[in-house]
């Protein structure tokens, strides 16, 4: 169930491989480079608790957000809270889903929602840019999966 909030952004996309492959390369964040356009690297470790420093290509912004690992699911549910600014002005709640549609295919989607005091000024400013990076993030996801031997 998703988290209450503002949208910021949401996608997803339907990729001929095992949720379990799809689910490692989400978790693999040293390998983001290798396929994720909007969100290139993230540092920190695949662990619940543990602290992140998510670097994000919003159109000609390069930002990094420093987040934590909230939840992780193996093979369906990776989640993680940003803290752009202070948290009471605002704090976004990631959520990478990977849903198991037969043997060898699955759905992957991503949303983010943003809450806080400015989350209703700064949600509509940046939602196009978002799920733009979104949709990026999960053709790039589709095309490297897809592309590794089975």
């Amino acid at each position: 169930m998703a988290a209450k909030g503002w949208l910021l952004g949401y996608a997803d996309i339907e990729i001929e491989a095992p949720a379990e492959r799809v689910f490692a390369v989400l978790t693999d964040f040293a390998g983001y480079a290798r396929w994720n356009p909007f969100t290139p690297r993230i540092d920190g470790e695949a662990r619940v608790g543990a602290a992140l420093r998510i670097h994000v290509r919003m159109g000609p912004l390069s930002l990094v957000e420093r987040g934590t690992l909230m939840t992780l699911e193996p093979g369906r549910l990776l989640h993680w809270h940003v803290f752009p600014m202070p948290r009471l002005l605002a704090w976004g709640d990631r959520r990478q889903r990977v849903e198991a549609l037969g043997p060898g295919r699955c759905r992957y989607s991503s949303e983010d929602r943003l809450h806080g005091a400015l989350a209703p000024l700064v949600a509509p400013s940046f939602r196009s840019v978002v799920s733009r990076g979104f949709a990026a993030a999960g053709a790039g996801l589709k095309r490297h999966v897809e592309g590794q031997p089975g």
